[in-house]
């Protein structure tokens, strides 16, 4: 009897955690540039992969407010049309949202999407790689704000994103332009991004 009283608080349990959590896996495109370097528009192109997770913020399952958090790779950078320099940036991120559901397909999101740089390298058209360049980007792009609509039927989610970094992603720059104070002066990483997902 305890065996089978165990057996059903576990079922209960799991059904209880399963309804308060989902979970998406996802892949997308990102079109990057960096503000202030002269590289022009969203000509630069990577990829995104990420696992996130949504969760009811209160105890009312219904509600149509949720918190996104999620673990992400994202490569995002820039091309200087002039002078035909390429720069990657390469970044694990953990984007933080909350959510609104707008009836029963579409999701709003907003929030940051802190990134670690673990790479980054600039190519010239001879294919020469520009090494200093690994040392001009901050390690912590610290606060990226970012907006999220997506559309869900049934396990799959389609997705478009936009991302603005709010503080400079490089640590000295010959030229520059700035967020919200004059005296938060530099280079800033923004993109859009288009992704499909599947939810579990």
């Amino acid at each position: 009897m305890k065996k089978i009283l165990t057996l059903l608080m576990l079922i209960s349990c799991t059904t209880a955690f399963a309804q308060r959590f989902d979970a998406a896996l996802w892949g997308g495109i990102n079109a990057c540039q960096i503000d202030g370097d002269q590289s022009g528009n969203y000509n630069h192109f990577g990829i995104r992969a990420a696992v996130n997770t949504t969760f009811s913020i209160n105890s009312d399952e219904d509600s149509p407010l949720r918190l996104m958090v999620e673990l992400g790779f994202a490569q995002k950078g820039a091309y200087e049309p002039n002078a035909g320099r390429k720069v990657n940036l390469n970044y694990i991120e953990l984007p933080l949202m909350l959510t609104y559901r707008l009836g029963e397909s579409f999701r709003l999101g907003a929030g940051i999407a802190p990134g670690l740089l673990v790479s980054s390298h600039a190519y010239y058209p001879n294919g020469e790689e520009d090494l200093p360049t690994s040392n001009n980007y901050r390690k912590l792009d610290a606060l990226p704000i970012v907006a999220d609509l997506t559309y869900r039927h049934n396990h799959l989610l389609f997705s478009v994103r936009y991302e603005n970094s709010m503080l400079p992603v490089s640590i000295e720059a010959a030229s520059g332009t700035y967020r919200i104070f004059r005296s938060n002066m530099g280079q800033f990483s923004r993109l859009l991004t288009a992704g499909i997902g599947y939810q579990f």
